[in-house]
């Protein structure tokens, strides 16, 4: 069941990367065409920064999950090294739980965010502020899930120390 989910979600991980090289590869254009227009022609379209400000809270924003799949965020290990395997698989249950109420807390105030702020729209573009606040919920919820399969992982590990132990001896 684990393993069917997690090939889902790294297909929806791997579908989230390429949107957000995309999406960096559109503020890039956009950048350049500004610079260019400001430069050379004395103008610039009004939409260009806003826009690119938005996609750059997309692309940071659903980042971070992608980040979090691949166990990329900065981390302070010396508590892993020291801890034996039963400790060290309890320490990694009371972040993931922490994290996850984090997360919780973190959707469920981007969901408000987005919803106060839907009939409010962007100066130069006419948008509603719910798009680019939306980007904290989709990233909230991809997260709390990719974290609550850590923490199944997790309790598996506390329970069967030595599952853990074979595992990461294949991992190397």
């Amino acid at each position: 069941m684990l393993n069917r989910i997690d090939v889902i979600l790294d297909r929806i991980l791997f579908g989230v990367q390429i949107l957000c090289n995309c999406l960096l590869l559109i503020m890039a254009v956009i950048i350049m065409t500004m610079v260019v227009t400001r430069n050379f022609f004395g103008f610039s379209f009004a939409w260009s920064e806003e826009l690119t400000r938005y996609l750059l809270v997309w692309v940071s924003f659903v980042g971070a999950a992608v980040l979090m799949r691949d166990n990329d965020h900065i981390k302070i290990d010396f508590l892993a090294m020291v801890l034996g395997p039963r400790a060290n698989a309890a320490r990694r249950i009371v972040i993931d739980v922490l994290t996850l109420i984090f997360i919780v807390f973190l959707a469920w105030q981007g969901w408000l965010t987005a919803f106060s702020r839907s009939s409010s729209h962007s100066p130069a573009m006419g948008l509603s502020l719910a798009w680019p606040y939306s980007a904290i919920v989709v990233s909230s919820v991809l997260m709390a899930v990719i974290t609550a399969l850590q923490l199944v992982r997790d309790c598996i590990g506390f329970v069967h120390p030595r599952n853990e132990i074979a595992a990461a001896e294949q991992e190397q």
